[in-house]
């Protein structure tokens, strides 16, 4: 049985230019704005999106490892949907969905997660806006398997499983509340953390 995970955030995981820019070339420990503005290890805005995606990420692991039929049976440390906006979000659900469906669980070591922040919009109209690059770092096999089989799908995608790849993330901020909007895997190509 192939699989092919339809929002991409299972892959990542198991796999304008207004407001203050932020260089992608420099880690976020060592990251200065380009303004007189706080930098972003300090920017409450900034350490707040950076919170969602942790969050977000922590809570979709958690989902994974036992995925509902119905986000609204997520338990609180699996509810990844209180981090997100759509489209992320309702790719996300989806994605919990076919591993219900298959009656399949994700397994292994979750990559690791090499953070940068490339773009920062605090006045970006309708919402404030921020862009992320993770440099996700396979850490082993992190594959769905079948729970009744008790052995792990043959997915679709062709990547090398065990090299690191690009995450792009966009968060936004509605009402003070920032959340995962946008999720793009780059299995091209290659990153180093």
């Amino acid at each position: 049985m192939s699989v092919a995970l339809a929002g991409g955030a299972i892959l990542a995981l198991a796999s304008g230019c207004s407001g203050s820019g932020v260089s992608k070339d420099e880690p976020l420990s060592s990251v200065t704005s380009v303004t007189e503005e706080p930098s972003p290890s300090t920017d409450p805005q900034i350490l707040a999106a950076l919170g969602a995606y942790e969050g977000f990420t922590k809570a979709l692991i958690e989902a994974e490892r036992n995925p509902m039929d119905d986000e609204a049976d997520l338990p609180k440390k699996a509810d990844f949907t209180r981090f997100a906006y759509d489209p992320a979000r309702s790719r996300s659900i989806l994605d919990m969905k076919l591993l219900a469906d298959y009656n399949s669980e994700m397994r292994g070591a979750p990559p690791e997660s090499n953070v940068q922040v490339l773009k920062v919009e605090l006045d970006a109209d309708p919402y404030p806006s921020m862009t992320l690059e993770d440099c996700l770092v396979p850490q082993g096999e992190y594959v769905p398997y079948n729970r009744k089989t008790n052995k792990p799908l043959e997915l679709t995608d062709t990547g090398d499983p065990m090299e690191p790849y690009r995450l792009t993330v966009n968060l936004i901020s509605v009402k003070g509340k920032w959340g995962v909007s946008e999720l793009e895997v780059q299995r091209e190509g290659t990153c180093s953390p």
